[in-house]
């Protein structure tokens, strides 16, 4: 015998040899559920006085099954879901499903309702009747539970904010994005848990708010932005003859964040209006070796910064197999002992890049290929073509051009691959990226591996390496 007070589990026993049973109780209304070879009964309202003793005798009758399955609105099955069954707006008692949602109970025939529950999901009721010798199957298909942020976005001054972003996210992941209306107000309907509410609005503070959602709850966060503190970056972009260089380039971050592009006008110059901060600017133009700096915006103040750049000298060239088609994907090293480029080759086996002048070794790699190498000069202000043929490698890593003879063991070669690396990061985080050096050339050497992001190099490594290793 099964009790239960208000649909929860409270304690059992079992029948003596001559039926009886007897079980201590607190006072208050019950329900016996009795479970036996050849029938089931329910015994509901057993009122139990303190310090008395209650009589209910129980007859055994022929019963039906209920039976079904408890899931997540047609998604899969929902573990840790609770059924309970009522008569006559009496909670007679609730179970447990399986670990796969199912559930199954004998009834005395009657009708009842059945309400299918899981936390974080929102009820479901079934009226049913049960007849003996009788199975019936109610599923349940239940929703998500949901609630309700709201609030509006205005200024200092009270006024509202118009097409403001609200980024909300979750265990920092993204979950939902909405703007404000013409009046500042947004609203936002998330499944039940704890969010990050963010707005990211240009010419304001950043302001993010810790908000808790119930079911069938509304939860309001307002926000008050403040207007960012500026300053003003401006400058030139000059070649070394003082001339204005019209098509420059100014990139400008903060940490690893990209903030800006800014191009400079036919004059050379450019202007831009910055949050407070510390901020790197990297120069760039066309046929020019990029300059870097470190400046500081302060409020309300105009910090100049001019570039003079200076000419590079071009290396460009096409990467071919012995048929004469463009090898794609071909990696081209072009370094010394201050230097280390690696461009890759474009889907017809072309690559261009400006580099400062001076002699550098040029290999190209390519996992099907075996590996060349020739040393170039290469001049300020000059273009200078160096293409290559690769021979294609055989089953022993070798080539298969021609020549005879004993091989030879040749320059030191490596091949690095990047074996894992994050596809995103977050500010502050710290990265870490696997790599994997390998010389396959013929004798002990040295290589440069850097890391680079949106072409600004943030690390690097010198391996000395023997062959094979």
């Amino acid at each position: 015998i099964s009790i239960y007070q208000d649909g929860v589990f409270t304690d059992s026993v079992n029948t003596a040899e001559d039926g009886t049973y007897d079980v201590e109780l607190g006072a208050g209304e019950y329900t016996a559920v009795v479970d036996a070879e050849d029938g089931n009964t329910l015994v509901a309202s057993i009122t139990v006085e303190a310090g008395e003793t209650t009589t209910e005798d129980i007859v055994l009758e022929e019963t039906g099954t209920i039976k079904g399955t408890v899931l997540e609105d047609n998604n899969g099955e929902l573990s840790d879901s609770t059924v309970k069954v009522e008569q006559d707006g009496e909670i007679l008692y609730s179970f447990m499903t399986r670990a796969d949602g199912y559930y199954e109970a004998p009834l005395p025939p009657g009708v009842y309702t059945l309400t299918g529950n899981a936390n974080g999901y929102e009820e479901e009721s079934h009226e049913v009747t049960i007849t003996e010798d009788e199975t019936v199957t109610q599923d349940f298909e239940l929703e998500l539970a949901t609630g309700t942020v709201e609030g509006e976005v205005i200024d200092e001054d009270g006024d509202p904010i118009e097409d403001a972003e609200i980024s909300i996210t979750q265990d920092g992941e993204a979950v939902q994005s909405v703007s404000t209306g013409d009046d500042g107000s947004y609203e936002a309907e998330l499944s039940l848990g704890e969010y990050t509410v963010s707005v990211d609005e240009d010419e304001y503070e950043t302001q993010s708010h810790e908000v808790l959602l119930s079911e069938e709850e509304t939860t309001t966060q307002d926000f008050t932005l403040e207007l960012l503190q500026t300053g003003t970056i401006e400058g030139t972009i000059t070649d070394t003859d003082g001339d204005p260089i019209e098509d420059g380039v100014i990139n400008i971050r903060q940490g690893l964040e990209l903030v800006t592009v800014v191009d400079a006008d036919t004059d050379g110059e450019y202007e831009y209006e910055l949050a407070e901060g510390d901020y790197s600017v990297i120069s760039f133009a066309d046929g020019y070796l990029g300059e870097t700096a470190s400046v500081t915006i302060e409020e309300n103040d105009t910090t100049t910064k001019d570039f003079e750049l200076e000419l590079a000298a071009t290396i460009e060239g096409t990467v071919t197999d012995e048929t004469g088609s463009g090898v794609e994907n071909a990696t081209v090293t072009i370094e010394n002992d201050d230097q280390n480029f690696t461009p890759q080759t474009g889907s017809d086996g072309t690559y261009s890049h400006d580099v400062p002048e001076g002699d550098y070794t040029v290999t190209v790699d390519h996992d099907d290929y075996a590996a060349d190498s020739v040393t170039v000069s290469l001049l300020q202000g000059e273009s200078t073509t160096q293409s290559f043929e690769l021979d294609a490698e055989d089953d022993d890593g070798g080539s298969t051009g021609g020549g005879g003879g004993a091989p030879s063991l040749g320059p030191a070669d490596f091949e690095v691959t990047i074996r894992d690396a994050p596809d995103s990061v977050v500010a502050g985080e710290t990265v870490s990226v696997e790599v994997a050096v390998n010389n396959v050339g013929g004798t002990t050497g040295e290589q440069m591996i850097t890391l680079s992001m949106d072409g600004e190099q943030i690390g690097d490594e010198s391996l000395e390496l023997s062959r094979d290793q």
